[in-house]
């Protein structure tokens, strides 16, 4: 499959096939591969597919460091806001750090509502916390906004009790 996509001959759909087949891979041997073609690969897609392949790897604070790189420093803002979703599925601590730093000080809001959707791809004793006092607290009503509205789905009973408190204080 590294071949195919490698091969600017073959047409994109092919090689976005055969990166998403690679990005099936959860094996820590991989991810420096997938590091690899993020960093040659010329089309965004391709990257966008890489970050996934990152993201599922079993190498989770590798794959966590990798993607808070690419979603602080790299010059494509589309990518920087895919490597912020990928964050949203590796599980630790320094994941949902980046996450929160990224919510709390990034300068770009459209990152800000990204990490908050991230976040609540988190499992609900992580991400609901983190939701609420970003709903509570954040400056930016846009971002504070996206935090309701996932909260709204989360169906937790703590998400419940905050929208109560809003409509009380109403």
């Amino acid at each position: 499959f590294t071949e195919i996509v490698r091969n600017a001959q073959e047409s994109s759909d092919v090689r976005h096939q055969a990166m998403s087949a690679l990005a099936m891979s959860r094996s820590a041997g991989t991810l420096p591969l997938f590091q690899n073609l993020f960093e040659t690969m010329t089309t965004r897609e391709l990257k966008r597919r890489a970050l996934t392949g990152i993201a599922r790897n079993d190498n989770s604070d590798a794959a966590a460091t990798y993607l808070i790189r690419v979603a602080e420093a790299d010059k494509d803002f589309e990518l920087r806001k895919s490597a912020i979703a990928n964050l949203g599925r590796v599980a630790g601590q320094k994941s949902l750090g980046a996450l929160t730093s990224t919510v709390d000080g990034d300068k770009e809001v459209e990152l800000q509502k990204q990490a908050v959707i991230a976040i609540g791809k988190r499992s609900k004793s992580e991400g609901v916390p983190a939701l609420i006092r970003i709903a509570r607290n954040h400056p930016q009503m846009a971002v504070r906004k996206v935090a309701i509205q996932v909260l709204g789905q989360t169906g937790d009973a703590r998400a419940i009790a905050f929208f109560t408190e809003l409509l009380s204080n109403e």
